[in-house]
């Protein structure tokens, strides 16, 4: 193979990759064949439910497999259930499983796995961050959180099992919706729905995962060494259902939280693909047969605190939306790596019939035009004066909060200068990546 190299962006529409294939000595080991890659930094997690990065969401699609996947196409395709119903009114999903699925362990996996697994998702003592997100759409969600009021108190005791989630036989798992929700195949791929063994979990609640020997997956790949700060290491799972297909031995993700020592390692033959590329090497890379940037769907936001009082005025929000220049931050601050965000969901959403959703938009007007920067500016001073803050005024010293990783800490100096056009004074706090994702 070819010596290649890949940088892929984080959360936006463009991934960008520089990666290698060749006679690099990461090609080959003892072990067979390992292919040697940098993601990202140590990750804070691998548990499917509590993780929320990129690179661990990465991790976690090579070490678990789910329902259904997506495949090289970006189509729905299955995966541990080999085929699907739904029913006529939408509500009553059924995936049916292949013969024979094991764990990693080599013992058994049933439908019950998936039952234990969403409705763990779904407990309050676990705080999954996407539990709403991928499961407030199924029958019972409320109940099996508390039926928590506008302040997020409950207001009855949290019961898992209401979530309506069963397994009728051990290669049936049927999922009752609340309402039709027609992209849940979608949903059913995503990594925080990926099934972990009840057994393991529930005997170290806090610790399976960091140890291999109780780290039981469904996976491609199994956890062999997990060396904090340094690299995780996976091989090869002889009980994965579709293990013919896996060419690798193994996989060496080297943890690295500086761009040039990322760089370095590629450029040595250490890494064969890497995902982070120091700035001011893009503009030359970009010429590299090596180097490639493809869709990749996520949308770089900012979070605000709503309930703050600053925050709680819908103009205010919408104000300092409009005041950045979203081409500015994709192609000077980014270095042409990211796309401009028009809205929320980025380009690569498919609609029902498989065509771009933006191609059936009944009103283009709500979205964002990133090519006038002016006029939404002079829009967002406009609303911010109607919240009743002409130039800031009124309004306290904000502070923008964002990890040490990649351009974020370009993108927070940005902000001030951005925001300071409406008269308002930024503090940044940066804080290390591993505590603040």
């Amino acid at each position: 193979m070819k010596k290649q190299l890949i940088l892929v962006t984080l959360v936006m529409t463009g991934a960008l990759a520089l990666t290698a294939c060749g006679g690099s000595k990461s090609a080959k080991s003892a072990n067979g064949k390992i292919l040697t890659i940098e993601m990202g930094p140590d990750v804070e997690t691998i548990d499917p439910a509590l993780n929320t990065t990129n690179d661990g969401s990465n991790y976690i699609t090579y070490l678990f497999d789910n329902l259904l996947r997506v495949d090289k196409d970006g189509k729905i395709a299955p995966s541990m259930a080999e085929k699907y119903e739904v029913s006529d009114d939408g509500l009553t999903w059924t995936f049916h499983l292949r013969d024979g699925l094991k764990w990693s362990d080599g013992s058994d996996f049933t439908a019950g796995d998936f039952v234990y697994s969403w409705q763990r998702m779904v407990d309050p003592e676990v705080a999954a961050p996407y539990a709403e997100t991928v499961l407030g759409m199924v029958d019972g969600y409320e109940d099996a959180i508390g039926n928590p009021d506008a302040n997020g108190n409950t207001t009855t005791t949290p019961d898992v099992t209401k979530l309506k989630v069963e397994a009728p036989d051990d290669k049936t798992f049927v999922v009752h919706m609340a309402k039709p929700t027609p992209y849940f195949d979608k949903l059913a791929t995503f990594a925080a729905l990926s099934p972990v063994k009840k057994d393991v979990v529930e005997s170290n609640p806090d610790g399976w995962t960091l140890d291999p020997k109780t780290y039981v997956s469904t996976g491609p790949f199994k956890l062999k060494e997990w060396k904090a700060g340094s690299y995780l290491l996976l091989e090869k799972n002889e009980n994965y259902w579709n293990k013919d297909a896996v060419k690798l031995d193994g996989i060496k993700c080297l943890l690295m939280q500086d761009q040039n020592a990322a760089f370095s390692a590629y450029e040595s033959g250490d890494a064969l693909m890497i995902k982070d590329i120091p700035t001011q090497e893009i503009t030359t890379l970009q010429k590299r047969p090596d180097y490639h940037i493809d869709p990749q769907l996520g949308t770089y936001f900012i979070d605000l605190n709503n309930t703050l009082d600053e925050f709680k005025d819908a103009k205010v929000r919408q104000a300092l939306s409009l005041a950045l220049d979203r081409k500015y931050i994709s192609e000077t601050i980014t270095a042409g790596t990211y796309t401009p965000a028009k809205g929320f969901i980025p380009q690569g959403v498919s609609d029902w019939d498989g065509s771009s959703w933006y191609d059936h938009l009944t009103d283009p007007s709500v979205y964002i035009n990133v090519d006038d920067y002016q006029a939404n500016l002079a829009k967002a001073k406009e609303l911010l004066a109607e919240a009743g803050h002409p130039n800031g005024e009124g309004l306290p010293t904000l502070t923008y909060s964002t990890n040490d990783s990649a351009y974020h800490k370009k993108i927070a100096e940005y902000l001030q200068q951005a925001w300071g056009e409406l008269g308002l004074k930024i503090d940044v706090n940066i804080v290390e990546w591993k505590s603040f994702t």
